[in-house]
């Protein structure tokens, strides 16, 4: 009944990355365990660490993409195409809430009069 059960777990079941994560620090050497700095790094998946990374880690992308689209709007702008700037300025508009959303409605603001 056992072997069913663990036959049935995905192979990307969390609970399993995680206890082999944990089971990977519980048996380390001992050596491993003087380098203690080095050792407190290690962040289990799932946590509260491996989280806030995940989250850092899909902003800077996000940021990217946001800096990608204000790029191409600048250069349809350039393109005489202000209707695919204004497209690009909006998208932007919509997904920012800081520096470049600002940008983006002044822009707009500008092409919109004209």
């Amino acid at each position: 009944m056992l072997a069913e059960a663990a036959a049935s777990r995905r192979p990307d079941d969390p609970s399993r990355t995680r206890a082999a994560a944990i089971a990977k620090t519980i048996i380390a050497e001992p050596e491993a365990a003087s380098h203690s700095a080095a050792a407190s790094k290690t962040v289990l998946p799932g946590s509260v660490a491996a989280i806030r990374e995940q989250n850092a880690a899909a902003a800077e992308l996000q940021n990217a993409e946001l800096a990608s689209y204000m790029a191409k709007a600048k250069q349809a702008e350039l393109d005489n195409k202000p209707g695919v700037a204004k497209v690009f300025y909006q998208m932007v508009a919509r997904r920012d809430q800081g520096q470049l959303k600002q940008q983006a409605i002044d822009r707009l603001a500008v092409l919109t009069k004209r």
